[in-house]
């Protein structure tokens, strides 16, 4: 009961009566999965023995409805009626099984989409705690197993327990003695092995869930550093890293499969035995077996339908348990994902300034702090660069910038609103962002400078003006197919400088208020950078430009330079104001270099 609250918890609201359908589908095949057995027998007395149809309850029930008097009864009748029931009865289960896995694969598809929502919503200290293959894996492969081994598997039990129980009631009417044997037996048989390799399976989940994890982890590690172990020949090593979590994956997934066909076998050796065993001593005892041929024929006809039932609701409890901690597990991620209720802040014009006020960072975990007492203020329009030596603050300022992090302490203003604490909800058409390192997706040249935006519309006019700007163009046009092009792993890998322009492209797409670049002429020859920065600072270019940078050199073109070492804000001012400063920091960075 339990598990079954967590998924009906798991499943979203909206998706609530469709749940409720497929449960009066399982009802209304379980009513025609009892109505099917219960039609062989009259069937099988008509053809052998017409005038024993009335010495069973079966066959007298049968007889009141159909009004005939059995020696009237048409066989072919009755037989095409046994055939319709049959044939309703597999169309019904097809169309059963069916909608349950197109219900559990579209599910999983729906709660993979409110996964990662919530792990963004958690974020980007979340998202930095773990390995970006972690998410990934999660989201593409333990969602679909939690939802193909938890919920689907509580779909088939409720299924085919449902018909298991409408056909023993239908047994147990023929024949309480018999069936009660019968079902006592397999009742003790499956508990006996569930209760017995429960813990097994239980373990063999988190087995798997762990392990997968891990070989999706050291896999990455192994194509991430390429070069390196090309170069030390240490292939073998990662290789082997990746097989050994594989295997203990696959020697968990090994029982998952094996346990829950185990019961199956037995049961039905008990079950046919039992049968075999009343015409068997009727013969032998010298009484009339040919009587018999109607209810062994039912109790066979109802073995055939209900022992796969059986063994199918025993391995869906085997696979439930087996996969109950990554159901578990989504049902927590998506009940944090749910409770987050952090406050947004839109913005969608800077109409006045930016403030820091006394800002300081702490990250998670960390005794001390990585920025603290930062105070400046940005003014629409300007164009202020923030240097500083490596692990100075410099990208946290800017993480607490755009929003990403709420500073420890202190306020930051925009336009006199505080947003500390808020999620800054960016509208694309105020801030425009180049990371350091750009991602360059699978697309093409367009898709990547669009970034976010389906290939139907995408304005290539615009992709071509931001890749003048970002002097990307001339890379641009000797390429293949042009701004089609398709980049990436499976097309055209870039340079390092020529990513770098791209993702200011990008930045620049939706011709944002604030444009904001973290490092982003590192992989530049100065010539370039020296050209960007012109373009990035001149008057005519009426935007707000916050750029970190370790380019010395292009700093007399910005309107103002923060200087922060050790997480301190030591200086401010235009250039000339903080000459001695920015000597002082080249002078340090080159003696440590």
């Amino acid at each position: 009961m339990r598990f079954l609250i967590l998924v009906f918890r798991i499943v979203p609201k909206d998706w609530h009566r469709r749940f409720f359908m497929l449960v009066c589908l399982y009802v209304v095949l379980g009513i025609f999965e009892m109505l099917g057995v219960a039609s062989i027998m009259p069937f099988v007395a008509l053809l052998s023995d017409p005038s024993a149809l009335g010495k069973s309850s079966i066959g007298q029930l049968f007889l009141k409805m159909s009004s005939v008097p059995v020696d009237q009864l048409p066989v072919h009748g009755v037989g095409l009626v046994v055939l319709c029931l049959f044939i309703l009865g597999n169309l019904l289960g097809l169309a059963s099984m069916w909608l349950s896995i197109r219900f559990s694969a579209r599910l999983g598809v729906r709660l993979a989409g409110d996964i990662s929502i919530g792990f963004f919503a958690k974020g980007l200290q979340f998202l930095r705690s773990q390995n970006p293959t972690i998410h990934a894996n999660y989201m593409v492969r333990e969602i679909d197993r939690a939802v193909t081994g938890g919920i689907l598997q509580l779909c088939l039990v409720v299924s085919k327990t449902f018909q298991v129980a409408l056909v023993v009631a239908l047994l147990a009417f023929v024949s309480p003695v018999f069936s009660a044997v019968f079902a006592f037996v397999a009742i003790v048989m499956y508990t006996l092995f569930f209760r017995v390799l429960r813990k097994r399976m239980s373990g063999a989940g988190e087995e798997i869930l762990h392990a997968n994890g891990n070989a999706a982890r050291a896999a990455t590690d192994l194509f991430s550093s390429a070069k390196e172990v090309l170069v030390r020949g240490n292939l073998q090593y990662f290789a082997n890293r990746v097989c050994s979590w594989l295997l203990k994956g696959h020697h968990a997934d090994e029982v998952s499969r094996v346990y829950p066909m185990m019961p199956k076998y037995l049961i039905e050796l008990i079950a046919f035995s039992m049968l075999l065993s009343l015409p068997i001593y009727r013969s032998w005892s010298g009484g009339d077996y040919r009587a018999l041929v109607p209810f062994v024929a039912l109790f066979a006809y109802a073995g055939y339908r209900l022992l796969p039932n059986l063994q199918q609701v025993y391995a869906s409890l085997s696979i439930l348990k087996f996969n109950a901690a990554a159901v578990e597990y989504l049902g927590k991620c998506l009940d944090e994902a749910r409770s987050i209720k952090t406050p947004s802040f839109r913005i969608e014009h800077l109409q006045r300034d930016i403030v820091f006020k006394d800002v300081g960072y702490s990250y998670p975990g960390s005794e001390g702090t990585a920025i603290s007492g930062i105070s400046f203020s940005i003014a629409k329009g300007e164009k202020i660069a923030i240097v500083g030596l490596s692990g100075s603050g410099k990208t946290t300022l800017l993480d607490i910038l755009l929003g990403l992090v709420p500073p420890t302490t202190g306020m930051v203003l925009i336009d006199g609103a505080d947003c500390s604490g808020k999620k800054i909800d960016w509208s694309p058409s105020t801030i425009g962002y180049a990371p350091q390192a750009p991602l360059i997706l699978g697309a093409s040249v367009a898709e990547n400078i669009a970034f976010g935006i389906y290939p139907g519309a995408i304005d290539q006019e615009r992709c071509q003006e931001v890749a003048d700007f970002a002097l990307v163009s001339d890379v641009v046009a000797n390429l293949p197919q042009g701004m089609s092009t398709l980049l990436g792993d499976d097309g055209i890998a870039l340079s390092g400088g020529e990513s770098q322009r791209i993702a200011i492209a990008r930045a620049l797409y939706h011709s944002p208020e604030i444009v904001v670049l973290d490092e982003p002429s590192s992989a530049l020859d100065p010539i370039l950078s020296a050209r960007l920065f012109e373009r990035l600072c001149a008057q005519g270019f009426e935007k707000t430009v916050i750029a970190v940078t370790h380019d010395w050199e292009v700093l007399p073109a910005f309107d103002k330079v923060v200087l922060v070492d050790a997480g301190k804000l030591i200086g401010i001012g235009t250039h000339a104001e903080v000459a001695c400063l920015v000597e002082d920091l080249r002078r340090r960075e080159a003696q440590e270099g």
